[in-house]
């Protein structure tokens, strides 16, 4: 499987492998708060991108998710949408706690930017809440 990198700071990043690593961190947190995470990105699945950028805002994202999640399932995936992937947080116990995701989220959005990329937040009471970062770049799904 082979990519063109966008620019020479590009590389082809594996997700999967990639939200294993950054949940690891957060997850004694989260079973402090009767929570767990399950990462559900497809094996195989990679997009061209920074990888050391998507990490910092992937990072960001989880722990903040992980921070106002109690008694819940945190759920990440990651979907081809044509031009762009989307990398979504889904949990079922969280609601109202927008403001509270936003806060503290160092160079959060200046990342973002630097990607290309986008975030959304979709509250949907009682079925909870999906934050989203959307990126337009190359991917590969296996």
């Amino acid at each position: 499987m082979k990519t063109l990198p966008v620019n020479p700071e590009n590389s082809s990043v594996q997700l999967h492998p990639l939200i294993d690593q950054l949940t690891k961190a957060y997850l004694p947190q989260a079973v402090k708060q009767s929570s767990f995470i399950i990462n559900d990105v497809t094996p195989g699945f990679s997009l061209t991108i920074h990888e050391q950028t998507l990490a910092h805002v992937l990072g960001n994202l989880i722990g903040q998710v992980v921070k106002v999640t109690n008694n819940g399932c945190i759920r990440v995936y990651a979907e081809d949408q044509g031009k762009f992937v989307q990398i979504g947080f889904k949990d079922i116990m969280m609601a109202h706690h927008e403001p509270l995701l936003l806060q503290n989220l160092p160079g959060l959005f200046e990342a973002l930017k630097k990607l290309g990329g986008n975030i959304s937040i979709d509250e949907k009471v009682p079925n909870g809440t999906i934050i989203s970062v959307t990126f337009p770049c190359d991917k590969q799904a296996a």
